[in-house]
């Protein structure tokens, strides 16, 4: 028997509404291409995530670690 892996969502999106921040805000700030930002806002999408940007934008943010930058996507 073997173990599904679990898969998460990138919450950008979410902490971005919630900073009131704008994608193209975020990048000024986080020096992260606005693309990169709105690839990584898509919750639905399963994105290949590259780790110098998710430190800046942890950074940016204010965030304390990466895996706030994540939520488990539940599956039965």
């Amino acid at each position: 028997m073997s173990q599904q892996k679990p898969e998460y969502k990138c919450k950008i999106g979410q902490i971005m509404k919630e900073a009131g921040l704008t994608q193209l805000e975020l990048s000024q700030k986080s020096g992260v291409p606005q693309g990169a930002i709105s690839r990584y806002s898509r919750e639905d999408k399963r994105e290949n995530f590259n780790i110098p940007n998710l430190f800046a934008l942890r950074d940016a943010l204010g965030l304390k670690c990466l895996d706030e930058l994540f939520e488990e996507i539940k599956t039965d």
